[in-house]
Parts: C-alpha cells; structure tokens; sequence
C-alpha cells in the first residue's frame, strides 16, 4: 500500500459521505497468509471481528491485533455440535475427514494430513452472534463449512455486500461442499459471483516428479479464493450504504476499478454523489489502468 492508494480511498471515503468504517467479519481467522483486507485495515479504514476456534491459533491473533480488531475463540456453523477434526497442518482442520486417496493421488505430504485429534465443539449460528451488529464483508475460509455458516447467517448477511470465501475445486475431504454449492446457496442470499482473487493448483502425483518444478507443472486445480458480490442487476434492491462500502471495498480489497465506478454511477443516479466524483476517481488510478 502506498500513500496515494490510502489517498484514494480516504478520497473514496469522503466523496460518498461514509457513515462510519466498513465492518469486516473473518471466520475461520487463522492467520496462514495475509488476508485481502489488511491493507485496508492498515490504513485504518475497516474494522475487523474474526472468528479462530483452534486455540494456539487465536492465540497469535490476539497477541498480534491492532485497535480496530477483534478476536473471538469460537466455532461457527448451524449451532449444533461437531466433531472437529485437528490435523498435523493447522490449515486443514476441518469437520470433514480429508480423503486419503485424494492426498495420495496429489502427492501430498501425510504428516500434515495426519489427524492429530478429534474434538466436540459446540458452534454458534451468525445470526446468533451479538457481538456481530452488522457485517459489509465477510472473508471465510473453514475447510468445508462455509455453506452451513452461509445458512445460519441469513439475516446478517442480508445487508452485506460481499463475500470471498474459499471454493473447493478438487475434494480434500470426504463429502465436503464443492463449489456448486456454495454458489447455488451464495445466490439464493442474493450475491453473484465476481471474480476469484487466486486458484492454487498442484502437481498430480507421478513417477517423474523428482525431475520437475512442482509449482511451474502443476495442472489440477484445488481450490481458490472467490469474491462475490451483491447482485446489483436489481438497483432498486440495493440500498445507499451498500453501495457506498461496495465502492470502497472493491477498490481496497478486490482491485476491482469498473465495480467502484459502476458504484459511484448509481450514487451519481441517485443524487447522493456529485457528478465529477467518477472522473475525479479515474484520476486517482494508478497510471497503466488509464488511457492517455
């Protein structure tokens, strides 16, 4: 993040007449790689509640966190209880068993894949959680139970506007949802899909394999990080808060320009932002996105 990107998005900001910062909710927080907000959030423009349910993990959370975050150590889901299954690589903690032959089919190490424990935990619903007042972005990535954390979180996420959950390309787990599913359900809550931010994909497994560059050769895709966002073919389903923090968080967190400009538009429609503002955010995007 650079000076002039945190400008444009203070300029952002203050030309939609923000009502308070965007609220950010990350459940399944383990902190594996940096998440796609933290730029934003470093310069001090979201707030963020994250959700960790392994100990050791939301441990480093909290030890870590600035003054505009928030931790708690939970589970969430459809507010039953879960065998939770603890594996050697903290990433692939799951309620669903990981599928063996799949890990040997991709040549994965089976140290990190070994169940190390399987433990009772009692989940929470989102809709259940009242430190959760609203949510404008909800970043989730819990190995397999993303849609039954969508279904318990109608209500919050009925003012949200966007999502970037990961979707399952390839099983790893046995029986877990595909990205079918999460799709199909993301839909009925009113987001369509945007964009993905990345895909990781990995070598299938082979005789020749200690003769090639794994990450140059490999060919199956896994899974990636997908974003979402409020279907906005419907303007008059879309209210002015949602369109404001859209405008922002596409520029901030998915580098998605024409999606913050097309925001801006309908506030222009709208007559709750003056016209120049368009033309004068153009003028504040990097050099190479603009024409001369």
């Amino acid at each position: 993040m650079t000076a002039r990107t945190a400008h444009r998005w203070r300029f952002l900001m203050d030309a939609v007449a923000m009502e308070g910062l965007p609220s950010v909710v990350d459940v399944g927080a383990n902190p594996l790689d940096d998440p796609p907000y933290k730029p934003l959030l470093e310069a001090g423009l979201c707030k963020v509640h994250g959700f960790e349910p392994q100990k050791e993990a939301f441990d480093n959370l909290v030890s870590q966190k600035g003054e505009m975050e928030s931790y708690t150590n939970a589970a969430l889901g459809d507010g039953d209880s879960h065998e939770l299954n603890i594996y050697g690589g903290s990433g692939l903690t799951s309620f669903y068993e990981i599928d063996t032959q799949a890990m040997d089919f991709l040549g994965r190490a089976k140290r990190p894949a070994r169940r190390v424990e399987t433990v009772a935990v009692q989940t929470k619903r989102l809709d259940d959680v009242a430190e959760i007042e609203q949510i404008d972005l909800l970043k989730i990535d819990v190995q397999g139970a993303e849609d039954m954390i969508f279904k318990g979180g109608k209500s919050k996420l009925s003012q949200a506007v966007a999502v970037i959950t990961e979707l399952r390309l390839y099983p790893l787990y046995h029986q877990e949802p595909m990205l079918d599913i999460e799709t199909a359900t993301l839909a009925n809550l009113g987001f369509a899909m945007h964009k993905f931010l990345f895909i990781k994909n990995q070598m299938v497994s082979n005789s020749q394999k200690d003769r090639l560059r794994t990450r140059r050769i490999g060919s199956q895709a896994l899974d990636g990080d997908c974003v979402f966002v409020r279907d906005l073919r419907d303007p008059a389903a879309v209210s002015a808060h949602q369109l404001k923090a859209l405008s922002l968080l596409s520029d901030a967190v998915f580098e998605s320009y024409d999606l913050a400009l097309h925001c801006l538009d309908m506030l222009v429609q709208r007559g709750l932002v003056a016209p120049g503002i368009p033309s004068a955010y153009v003028d504040l995007l990097p050099e190479e996105l603009r024409k001369n």
